[in-house]
């Protein structure tokens, strides 16, 4: 059955459930590391597993006994941060991540992959060439390895008088020489000075602001105690001389699993900016997790501001925190769930300006222990163009504020003055820009004196001679340094429509305007966009896939299963997946594959748990839909053992319409207590009979509202009139702002008087409020949500008038 849409809803639904019981750290049995071990080698008969194998802890003495202490580095060491400027990134073949992760990646940097010998370095330049990977960005390293975990064992790199970029070697916390030895291979790869840290570490249990601040877990300690004889202090002090870390931020492991590596939980995003997983209050690490949680918001960033604290929703233990930030892209795990597209919206609301990109872990499946940061390390640029500055922030006094910043080039490049500026904004208006002057390797500018209560935004940039170009922040004009002149002022924005509902004839223009008022105390900044869709819907039906006994490896290869013809044509917009899943003892072996006529492949989901899914795939943007399609399961281990039941495909092809939304005037300034009115234009002219909907939205200066989106409906062919379209049964128009903190408003429209029924639920399709069961009136309506006592989430809002019901999805972001 095909139908006409313009907005599109889902309803993802995942089954988890939790008790809260209290539990004692989790220690495996000598033979369940046995029965692990064997599983893993049966796989990956030349890679170790990420676990302590059976025998390796006795190894530990002779083999730290092995490693080379240097002295420190004679000047002041700066560890390099992960969100700072990165020339690659360091990978190790066979691979743990998918080869899509590594085609990203090579699209701007080179990727550097570790091989054991020639011939593989010839058979990766194959994968990478059959794979369309840009192979000018792929360099290599022979040198032998003992498992593809380079976060953990690869170089770390430290500044030295920000001058010159050092690798720090330090053994570790497994008794694998060859992993061991990759740092001192890569100092000689590229050509850096090699120190030596005596200080048991791992690669996933570090991180660091670049300025001094870094974090860890307890087995920094413990390990560095038990087997160097290494002490709390001699620890911290070591960190100091190699690192230049003057704060060693060191806490108990929230998570109680087999290793207790920071990454699993928890991220700086920048220097003042952490990220940390969140779970229900039924989750038996919850409270542990939320004393994490209390422990950083107590601590002071090297701003000498609290830190930002994020949440990302990690219900099921989902890997999200175990990202890689590279530059200006973050790539994030996904897991094929519910709460996939709730991670993404998170890394989107707390780096503006980067480009989120999700994986799914392919033939080596994330797990909530080990994802892609795990199996992924950057190499800081060599030649960085570094501004140290420390940010401007919260209240500055009224009057004129001076900002300075020391800059260097590592590659000794020359920079240029003149392109060294210093641009700020205020209250949201346009970017100004003043030339930094320069005293030796200092820069300076001063923002002149602003109103009190004013908003200063402000970056600084500075290019050089080798054409670097580097921000402070690094992200630039899209995240800039935010304070305020005397006292914090803010605009209020509201605006006098939920929506907008016009029934007209055909070829017709009609206008209404829209008031955006502003009740603050600042000068209110905005812009409008308008936008307008049209989708045509399909569904295809699958049958059930072969029993879970009944193949090895591949249904698609042993089975047939299953290909089917798609008869229609025209441009993908996305492809909504619903089925059920069932698995054996090992879901993380798992894995859902769709493959279009084209050949491109996407992995539907991996390492599911049994339930019901449904998956949106909207990564095919843009292909042509007709032909051979091809659907099949695998299992990593080759035994079998999942089968996916109930399958529907629900395709989504774009048709283009005329832009028939316009408003007269795109941005403005409203001053406190004062209002703007724009005309919006709905013009049915080229348009057939039918119904149309579309978005205005309006961004802003305001900060607990800087995106609201008014819903359109367009019917055209019809009565004219204004905000009196009686619209075919039920319609939910979505929710605004999406994402909110913590109110939103709810649109629906019902062609007559009914009673309505409006409940929320949480991602483990649990009711937790009703807002709404009475009688409401014929047109739209609206209804308010109060999310405040509710943890950060996605949430599914449902509709019910009569036998109709329809749901949608919101995110809350505390």
């Amino acid at each position: 059955m095909k139908k006409i849409i313009v907005l599109f809803s889902i309803l993802l639904l995942a089954v988890s459930a939790f008790s809260k019981v209290k539990t004692t750290k989790k220690v495996f049995t000598d033979q369940e590391i046995k029965e692990m071990t064997k599983r893993w080698y049966e796989k990956h008969p030349n890679s170790k597993p990420h676990w302590l194998e059976p025998g390796e802890k006795e190894k530990m003495q002779d083999y730290l006994k092995a490693f080379f202490e240097t002295d420190p580095p004679e000047g002041t060491p700066r560890a390099v941060a992960e969100f700072e400027p990165m020339e690659g990134v360091v990978i190790r073949y066979p691979f743990g991540i998918p080869i899509t992760l590594i085609k990203e990646l090579a699209e701007d940097i080179p990727v550097l992959t570790i091989v054991a010998n020639s011939s593989q370095q010839a058979t990766v330049l194959s994968q990478y060439e059959s794979n369309n990977v840009n192979t000018e960005n792929c360099q290599f390293m022979i040198a032998p390895t003992d498992s593809y975990w380079t976060r953990d064992y690869a170089a770390w790199y430290s500044a030295i008088d920000d001058e010159k970029v050092s690798v720090i070697n330090f053994p570790y916390n497994r008794p694998r020489p060859n992993d061991n030895d990759i740092p001192i291979a890569m100092a000689e790869y590229l050509d850096l000075d090699l120190y030596g840290m005596k200080v048991v570490q791992t690669g996933g249990n570090y991180m660091t602001d670049g300025m001094g601040i870094a974090a860890s877990t307890t087995i920094v300690y413990t390990e560095s105690q038990s087997q160097l004889g290494v002490s709390q202090e001699e620890v911290d002090q070591r960190m100091l001389d190699y690192l230049g870390i003057s704060e060693y931020l060191v806490v108990e492991d929230p998570n109680n699993t087999y290793i207790d590596h920071i990454d699993c939980w928890g991220k700086f995003l920048d220097v003042d900016k952490i990220l940390i997983r969140e779970v229900p209050e039924t989750h038996p690490q919850y409270d542990e997790i939320e004393e994490v949680v209390d422990y950083f918001a107590n601590r002071t960033s090297s701003y000498n501001t609290p830190y930002e604290i994020y949440r990302i929703w990690t219900p099921n233990n989902e890997p999200f925190t175990n990202s890689l930030i590279i530059n200006n892209k973050v790539m994030v795990p996904l897991m094929g769930g519910a709460n996939d597209d709730a991670a993404i919206a998170t890394y989107e609301a707390a780096m503006p300006g980067y480009e989120i990109h999700g994986f799914i872990g392919g033939s080596e499946p994330w797990q909530s222990t080990d994802a892609l940061h795990c199996r992924t390390r950057g190499i800081a640029d060599r030649e960085m163009l570094y501004i140290n500055h420390v940010a401007k922030l919260g209240v500055q006094e009224v009057g004129s504020v001076d900002i300075s910043a020391k800059i260097t080039s590592y590659g000794s490049h020359t920079i240029l003055e003149n392109e060294t500026k210093l641009f700020y904004s205020v209250n949201g208006g346009d970017e100004q820009s003043i030339v930094m002057t320069k005293s030796g390797d200092t820069f300076t500018a001063t923002i002149p004196e602003q109103a009190e209560g004013s908003e200063i935004s402000y970056y600084i940039q500075s290019k050089d001679d080798s054409g670097r170009i580097s921000n402070h922040p690094f992200i630039g004009s899209a995240d800039p340094h935010k304070f305020y002149a005397g006292a914090i002022y803010e605009a209020n924005i509201t605006v006098d429509h939920d929506s907008y509902s016009v029934t007209h004839e055909t070829n017709t223009i009609t206008t209404e305007p829209l008031t955006i008022s502003n009740s603050g105390e600042l000068e209110l900044n905005y812009n409008i966009e308008t936008e307008v869709y049209a989708f045509e819907e399909f569904n295809y039906t699958i049958s059930n896939s072969p029993a879970p006994s009944s193949y090895s490896s591949n249904t698609l290869n042993e089975n047939g299963w299953e290909e089917f013809t798609v008869s229609e044509t025209g441009e993908l917009s996305t492809v909504l997946v619903e089925y059920n899943w069932s698995t054996d003892n090992y879901p993380a072996e798992g894995s859902f594959h769709l493959q279009t006529p084209q050949g491109n492949e996407v992995i539907i989901a991996s390492g599911q748990t049994t339930g019901s899914y449904e998956v949106l795939i909207d990564n095919l943007e843009g292909t042509e839909i007709n032909g051979n399609w091809k659907i099949w399961i695998e299992d990593a281990y080759g035994d079998g053992g999942h089968q996916a039941t109930n399958i529907s495909l629900k395709f989504r092809k774009n048709i283009e319409i005329p832009n028939w939304l316009s408003v007269d005037n795109n941005s403005g300034s409203v001053e406190p207590g004062s209002s703007n009115t724009v005309n919006v234009s709905f013009d049915s002219n080229n348009l057939t009979q039918g119904t149309y909907e579309g978005m205005i939205k309006i961004t802003s200066n305001d900060n607990d509202t800087p995106i609201i989106n008014i819903p359109v409906t367009l019917e055209s062919n019809g009565t004219v009139g204004i905000d009196e379209i009686t619209p075919k049964n039920v319609a939910l128009l979505g929710n605004y702002p999406n994402p909110f903190n913590p109110e939103t408003t709810i649109n629906f429209s019902i062609s007559k008087a009914a009673n309505v029924e409006l409940t929320v639920y949480n991602s483990n399709g649990e009711m937790v409020k009703e807002i709404a069961n009475k009688q409401f009136n014929a047109g739209f309506n609206s209804i308010k949500f109060d999310g405040s006592e509710f943890n950060s989430g996605v949430y599914f809002y449902t509709l019910k008038v009569g036998n109709k019901i329809l749901s949608d999805k919101m995110l809350l972001v505390k």
